[in-house]
């Protein structure tokens, strides 16, 4: 990991380029991510922000006092894809929680319908609030009775959905496309989520497990 002395918007820019996503949105200190495991790689790091490489940047590989409680990290600008605009959630109580409503082609047209909550878990949740922009998974729901929805939505669109949890789209998971098979139907038993912007961080304890 990168320990997160003198971590500012400079070398996250370089972190963010470096990988693809463009520019920085925010450097993050204090292992806000989580902590990772393994050695403490760099320290002090100081970019100008044009470098092609984080190793490009001036940094300290002495790690002596940093601790994984330290480790650095970034958010960055992902440019936008388009992916919210066939993916909706509807009748939760706030934009972070409803019943998962999907854009899809039915007889020439374009309508919106639910997704059957067959084998719908948490895997699904979080691609469905990464598409989303939504942050996390907090809940996957088999059954959504209190979130009424859209009612002109209430065929079930989409079936078959088994995600490995790091799409970026519900559409890329595995799904049965148009031959719907949903026995218990939509309804009720539509799919949903509730999203929140943070996670814990479920490294800390391992060294106990």
């Amino acid at each position: 990991t990168i320990c997160d002395d003198n971590w500012n918007l400079f070398s996250a820019t370089v972190v963010c380029r470096e990988l693809g996503f463009g520019t920085a949105k925010e450097a993050l200190s204090g292992a806000r991510m989580g902590q990772g495991i393994g050695p403490v790689h760099m320290n002090e790091v100081e970019c100008s922000g044009f470098e092609k490489s984080l190793t490009e940047c001036y940094f300290n590989r002495d790690s002596v006092g940093c601790s994984h409680e330290e480790d650095a990290a970034v958010k960055g600008n992902v440019r936008a894809m388009g992916f919210n605009t066939r993916l909706r959630l509807s009748g939760g109580r706030n934009p972070y929680e409803g019943r998962v409503e999907v854009l899809a082609e039915r007889n020439g047209s374009l309508v919106w319908g639910s997704v059957c909550s067959d084998s719908w878990g948490t895997m699904e949740a979080m691609v469905v609030c990464r598409q989303l922009g939504l942050g996390f998974a907090n809940h996957a729901f088999q059954e959504t009775w209190y979130w009424q929805g859209d009612a002109s939505s209430q065929p079930v669109m989409m079936s078959g959905v088994r995600c490995s949890g790091t799409e970026m789209t519900l559409d890329q998971c595995l799904h049965h496309g148009k031959h719907i098979i949903c026995p218990k139907g939509g309804g009720r038993f539509a799919a949903g989520v509730s999203c929140t912007l943070t996670a814990p961080d479920l490294v800390l304890s391992a060294q106990v497990v």
